[in-house]
């Protein structure tokens, strides 16, 4: 109850009232009185600390927070807390991930699946947050990328629980695969402009030494017998090297 003191503050009290004995109610009832407006106060910020929490992890876009506990061993998973997100994330309910965690496990493609235990193991072994990239199949059949960014505690039940987020990181993987095919088409554009540049380059020579085998054919011509067929051997040889230059 609440009661009003003299100077007009308000408190919170506990009461409890017990009767002086149980066989003969006439001899009256002891009451205790206990000013909790302090433990009224803490419990209150608790809440809204909580409150404040709940909202910002239920709000965080593109990802989701969880809480896991291991068990001792560190081999089981059990989630005690998942955000909203989980709903867009992995495409179940809140209940569905609390009641059975492997809904959201199994998810992890079959290929990612070991690397990320690897990581939860060294993780576990030296009691360190972790980082690890993993591709997630969704009921639906899409696929998409995450970014798990997880640290473990060690409980007074010697039970290690793991405080951790969960990051969509699609977007991100689908700009840095395309920086790369362009920074590959870009290394395949200018490898072939150098062997351009090259052919180009033994082109301009190669026609240059067809200019002279052809000017001195030409003198040749000039000075031997017509009809002969030292002339016929020349003109020949003119015609290859018109048709050499044609082609360089």
């Amino acid at each position: 109850t609440r009661w009003q003191k003299k100077d007009g503050t308000i408190i919170n009290v506990l009461l409890a009232s017990s009767p002086i004995d149980l066989k003969d109610l006439s001899k009256g009832v002891t009451f205790t009185a206990l000013d909790i407006t302090e433990r009224k106060r803490m419990e209150e910020a608790l809440r809204e600390s909580e409150s404040r929490i709940r909202s910002l992890s239920d709000n965080l876009p593109l990802g989701l927070v969880y809480q896991i506990d291991s068990g001792v061993d560190g081999k089981d998973r059990v989630f005690t807390y998942i955000s909203a997100g989980v709903k867009e994330m992995h495409e179940i309910s809140i209940s569905e991930a609390l009641k059975d965690s492997s809904k959201v496990y199994r998810q992890v493609h079959p290929e990612d699946r070991a690397t990320l235990v690897e990581h939860e193991r060294k993780s576990f072994e030296k009691m360190s947050h972790f980082k690890a990239e993993a591709r997630i199949i969704l009921p639906s059949g899409k696929m998409r990328w995450s970014l798990f960014c997880s640290a473990p505690r060690l409980m007074p039940n010697k039970h290690v629980v793991w405080d951790g987020v969960e990051i969509d990181i699609t977007e991100s993987k689908k700009s840095q695969e395309e920086r790369e095919s362009l920074q590959v088409q870009l290394a395949q554009a200018q490898k072939m402009e150098s062997v351009g540049r090259l052919a180009g380059g033994v082109a301009h020579d190669f026609n240059n030494m067809l200019s002279v085998i052809l000017g001195y054919t030409e003198l040749a011509l000039k000075s031997v017998p017509l009809g002969g067929p030292i002339q016929e051997s020349l003109q020949e040889i003119r015609n290859t090297v018109k048709q050499s230059a044609n082609l360089t």
